[in-house]
């Protein structure tokens, strides 16, 4: 019987010290990791935290066993506790782009929390910082705008082409001139605008040799009966715009210029 009692005791120190161990572990994993963490119950107690978790939540080592909504935020957020109790009634995550009172942006994602028995134990709360991704966005919007104005003040007409010679924008000239609108031609066949009077084969290949063969063509000159606007001469050149970030998207600027008075 002592033999016994001997070996279980052995075995239960051996399971502590597991425990231990893997505690441990756990500890230093948060402790390390830089996206803030919060382990919340099904009441929305607080289990534990990262440390990254205070610098969005005015949090203390003792305020383990605290509800959520008795700690101060850093967040202009007032729905994370109502988000909280959708994510626990649904189980279904919820993810949003958040901002704190220091202006940074975060991407704030609600989880359940399971157990190793696949019950709900709680929620997983993350916040990751996301600012220099939104200022890349707003300085990539702010840089196409401004070069959709400066496009717009040209004033000969002008059309991006897709690799596959559809209109992905043109500018205000182009609309003016030829008299359609921009949800008329976007994301059309650029030798189907009209009544198809730029189908000319030997443009189609100038056009379509740009992009595979970083070609340019200029001074390419057609002559037509257009409608509303009556017969023209135009002079056209086409140019790879290629993102240097992405050379596989790739786009077409075709320049068209008016010289019907001038012969």
């Amino acid at each position: 019987m002592d033999d016994e009692l001997i070996v279980m005791k052995a075995e239960l120190q051996r399971k502590v010290v597991e425990l231990e161990n893997a505690t441990s572990d756990i500890s230093n994993l948060l402790a390390s990791t830089n996206i803030a963490t919060l382990f919340l119950d099904n009441d929305q107690h607080i289990r534990r935290f990262t440390p990254a978790a205070t610098q969005f939540f005015s949090l203390l080592p003792s305020d383990a066993g605290r509800l959520l909504t008795d700690i101060n935020s850093k967040l202009v957020y007032d729905q994370l506790h109502a988000d909280c109790q959708v994510v626990l009634e649904k189980l279904v995550p919820v993810q949003k782009e958040v901002v704190a009172t220091n202006g940074r942006w975060l991407n704030l994602i609600i989880m359940p929390y399971r157990t190793v028995n696949k019950t709900v134990g709680g929620l997983v709360i993350t916040l990751m910082d996301i600012t220099d991704k939104k200022l890349a966005q707003q300085r990539e919007r702010t840089a196409r705008l401004f070069a959709e104005h400066v496009v717009d003040t040209i004033r000969e007409p002008m059309l991006v082409l897709d690799g596959t010679l559809r209109v992905v924008s043109a500018n205000r000239s182009f609309y003016n001139t030829f008299q359609v609108s921009e949800t008329a031609i976007k994301d059309t066949p650029f030798f189907e605008l009209g009544h198809k009077q730029w189908n000319i084969p030997e443009l189609e290949k100038l056009l379509k040799d740009i992009l595979p063969n970083n070609k340019v063509f200029e001074n390419y000159t057609v002559k037509h009966e257009f409608p509303n606007i009556g017969p023209k001469v135009l002079r056209l050149t086409g140019r790879q715009i290629v993102d240097a970030e992405n050379s596989e998207s790739a786009l077409i600027l075709l320049v068209i210029e008016d010289i019907t008075d001038q012969g």
